[in-house]
């Protein structure tokens, strides 16, 4: 298991549209492996979800906490529907970090994905920050970001603070390679 390397806006690689993921494939080791490793990786970072092409892999899955303080894995997601009039609400993003903006979501919404153990497709009812976070992943996985709705001011300072953001986490490892 591993903490997995994060991709940071406005990495190019985080606009790319995920591929469907076969029943093989989420049946087999190796995808289970990535699945455990994005959980891993959200935990580490403090996150509530992760798509798997934060991560650079181009599947179609995210992973994200549920309320009995596990985690929950989406192969394949759709939002089937929504219910609720949109609201505002502050929303972060592992890849955009430091930064939290107002995004409008639907309180509610129903997410159709693949379990893998019956090989057939599933619905889950979400509401609250589950299908905040359902709605912000899928738009991962379809190549969009939150991100890419700031103006141009906007845009420009959150590039500033995120390079700020990797020469520190940078500095910080430097400094825990020579004190160990």
């Amino acid at each position: 298991m591993a903490i997995l390397k994060l991709l940071l806006w406005p990495n190019p690689e985080l606009k790319q549209v995920s591929e469907e993921v076969t029943l093989e494939w989420a049946r087999s080791d190796e995808f289970k492996e990535l699945v455990t490793d994005l959980s891993e990786t959200m935990l580490a970072l403090g996150g509530v979800g992760i798509s798997a092409v934060q991560v650079g892999v181009f599947d179609r899955v995210f992973v994200m906490r549920d309320k009995k303080g596990g985690t929950q894995a989406f192969i394949n997601p759709v939002i089937k529907d929504t219910d609720g009039e949109l609201e505002e609400k502050d929303e972060g993003c592992l890849s955009v970090p430091g930064i939290v903006e107002k995004v409008k979501r639907y309180p509610n919404v129903i997410v159709e994905a693949l379990d893998v153990e019956s090989g057939q497709r599933r619905h889950w009812d979400l509401e609250g920050i589950e299908a905040q976070c359902a709605q912000h992943e899928i738009e991962h996985l379809d190549g969009k970001m939150f991100a890419d709705k700031f103006g141009a001011v906007k845009r420009d300072i959150v590039k500033r603070k995120i390079k700020k953001f990797v020469k520190l986490r940078r500095r910080w490892q430097e400094y825990v390679e020579a004190v160990q």
